[in-house]
Parts: C-alpha cells; sequence; structure tokens
C-alpha cells in the first residue's frame, strides 16, 4: 500500500495545465468540500509540497513548463479521491495523468511527477 499525506490543511485537487476542466474540477472541489489549486504553465519547476500548503516549501523562481498535465490529489483519503474520480466521470473529464502526494513526492516538481507519471503509463501500454 502506498503512502499518502493527510494535510492539516484539508483536501487539496491540484490541477496542472487543466485550464480546460478548471470549471468542473472547481465544481467537483466545491460539492466534495475541497480546495482546488490551479498551477499556472510556468509552474512546473515548483515542488508539489507549495501546492499542498506545506511549510518549507516555496514557489520556484525558475521557470519552465512540463509536457503533460496532470491532476495530484493532497490529503484525501481513498474513499475522496474515489468519489472524484466518479464524479469526473459522471462529468465526462478525462485525465490520464493523475498522482497522490506522498511524503516520497512531495519534494518533486510538476515537471518530474508528469514525467515518471508519463514513463509508467507508457510502461503500461497506456
Amino acid at each position: 500500500m502506498k503512502s499518502r499525506i493527510i494535510n492539516s490543511a484539508g483536501g487539496r485537487i491540484i490541477a496542472y495545465k487543466q485550464q480546460k476542466h478548471l470549471g468542473t474540477l472547481k465544481n467537483i472541489a466545491e460539492k466534495l468540500g475541497m480546495r482546488l489549486v490551479a498551477a499556472d504553465d510556468n509552474d512546473a519547476e515548483t515542488q508539489l509540497g507549495y501546492f499542498a500548503g506545506f511549510e518549507g516549501f516555496a514557489k520556484s523562481e525558475k521557470m519552465g513548463e512540463a509536457e503533460n498535465g496532470c491532476v495530484i490529489f493532497s490529503g484525501l483519503s481513498g474513499k475522496q479521491i474515489d468519489l472524484v474520480i466518479a464524479e469526473l466521470r459522471k462529468a465526462k473529464v478525462v485525465i490520464p495523468l493523475k498522482a497522490v502526494l506522498t511524503p516520497s513526492n512531495q519534494s518533486w516538481s510538476i515537471k518530474k511527477l508528469t514525467a515518471e507519471l508519463a514513463k509508467e503509463r507508457s510502461q503500461l501500454g497506456g
């Protein structure tokens, strides 16, 4: 079982390069009592912990853009994640790359995370 961080700041859905789906994601987050954090295209070098609201993380001054967009779940239980995914399906929103913030990846940049997710997806034949 993979570990995840339950954030005392509350559950967050972090959306990177999801401008097309921001309205739907915002509605889902509000409906389920979560916070939506939209990461800008140039935020790819910023560590995930910053978007989760963790102390000790700051927005990167380094500009960069990741090839792929993604959604990252922070501080959500497995049941809450399932609810978000069910709502996305109901709204017919397809976001291929999704991740859960963990102690292992909280210091990764969005760019590193999306590269790892894309690599795993291609290895699995997706």
